[in-house]
């Protein structure tokens, strides 16, 4: 059962459940409510179910790539993503993708064949996305709507803002949150010839980099 593959791992790396319950808070998990020791208690005795929140934050603080060392008698209820490559949160960056050996995951009833996975680069979208966070993003030909979290690929860069549709000027914006000098938004008049050439796909997740202390050092105010 999967409760007891859950003791197995916690013994693997030698913790508690209360050290785990810790770990899963830090890492933000259920938007950084956390979770009781109890429920990771009920978990373990098979008394509850484990959900595919709970299996990807687990995987995720634990540095574990296999989904199966959770699951093993019931169905599979997560889909791994190979994570490939960066996408920039600052400045674009080449788009360029290499196979890796690293992998997220997602609710099966989350997945389909057209998401990618790759990692911010960059403080542009700070705080929503901070530098290490997983991006994962739809590549279908759906519009983007006004205001949706983006990322778009142009002359092979690619990047990650908001999108900005300005209708009446004939433009759209791709838009940093972080209000900094050194980040800039980037215009595009959609009347020029290649405009084609651009490319826009939602972002449907965004995966926090468990305890990232560079994010934490910027929410203090110190380097």
């Amino acid at each position: 059962m999967n409760g007891e593959n859950l003791k197995k791992l916690l013994k693997k790396h030698n913790l508690t459940q209360n050290e785990l319950a810790e770990k899963l808070t830090a890492y933000g998990y259920r938007n950084g409510h956390g979770i009781k020791t109890a429920a990771i208690s009920k978990y373990a005795l098979g008394q509850r179910k484990m959900t595919a929140e709970f299996i990807e934050a687990v995987l995720k603080v634990l540095g574990e790539t296999d989904a199966n060392v959770l699951i093993s008698d019931e169905p599979i209820e997560v889909q791994r993503i190979r994570i490939t490559g960066s996408i920039s949160c600052g400045l674009p960056i080449n788009d360029v993708y290499e196979c890796q050996d690293e992998f997220t995951y997602i609710p099966l009833s989350q997945n389909k064949s057209n998401l990618k996975a790759a990692r911010a680069n960059g403080d542009s979208m700070f705080p929503i996305i901070e530098d290490g966070d997983i991006i994962i993003y739809d590549t279908d030909s759906s519009k983007p709507r006004h205001g949706d979290l983006v990322v778009y690929t142009y002359n092979n860069e690619i990047a990650c803002k908001i999108f900005v549709e300005k209708k009446d000027v004939g433009v759209i914006e791709f838009k940093p949150v972080n209000q900094s000098d050194s980040f800039k938004t980037t215009t595009f008049r959609i009347d020029i010839d290649d405009i084609d050439d651009l490319k826009i796909y939602k972002v449907v997740k965004i995966q926090k980099t468990p305890n990232n202390a560079k994010s934490n050092l910027k929410l203090v105010n110190e380097n």
